[in-house]
């Protein structure tokens, strides 16, 4: 029994031992675990809102293009309609641009706003916003009556309207989840309301 009380002391330090070795390989084991699902949401809020933020200044940039696409469009209809109201027809593509500025100017609005349509995320935004711009840069394919074209230039500003509010609308949703304490106005656009 002499040896048992030699050894005794040596095998207790080396379970003592043997234990702090394993709660710490667990301690840290459970630290590197926390590290991580914190780096790993870090990362998902970062992407969050470098995607909140792509989708905003997206928005804005579709809303300017299709604005100038409206104007340019409403600049080259004038012209068509001054000269319609002379040869009986519209969109006869005889409009007087001798430097062809009014022509680049309604193609480049097309090109931008067409840009800034692939680049948006939400899916119901970007097709309402290709709807709408085709239908104003079809509103110069003629020739057509001056009543016709009237019936189209209505329908593609109805278009128009109805994405600008569905960009305005998702802007404003934008803005509300960074901050609740803004109101949410909704204009029903997609709902029918």
């Amino acid at each position: 029994m002499a040896w048992w009380n030699a050894i005794l002391p040596v095998v207790t330090f080396v379970l003592g031992w043997g234990g702090t070795i394993f709660t710490e390989a667990k301690r840290d084991e459970r630290q590197l675990a926390r590290e991580r699902s914190l780096r790993i949401e870090q990362r998902r809020t970062a992407r969050e809102d470098r995607r909140e933020d792509f989708e905003l200044t997206t928005l804005k940039q579709l809303l300017g293009s299709l604005d100038r696409l409206g104007r340019a469009m409403a600049r080259y209809d004038l012209i068509d309609v001054q000269i319609s109201k002379v040869s009986g027809m519209y969109g006869s593509n005889r409009i007087p641009d001798p430097d062809g500025s009014i022509s680049e100017e309604l193609r480049l609005a097309y090109v931008e706003m067409d840009t800034f349509v692939g680049l948006t995320l939400d899916d119901r935004i970007r097709e309402s916003a290709r709807v709408a711009g085709a239908a104003m840069i079809q509103l110069n394919k003629g020739p057509k009556t001056l009543g016709e074209a009237e019936v189209e230039r209505n329908e593609a500003r109805r278009l128009a309207a109805i994405a600008q509010m569905a960009i305005t609308d998702r802007i404003r949703e934008l803005y509300v989840e960074v901050d609740p304490g803004i109101t949410r106005v909704s204009r029903g656009v997609f709902s029918g309301e």
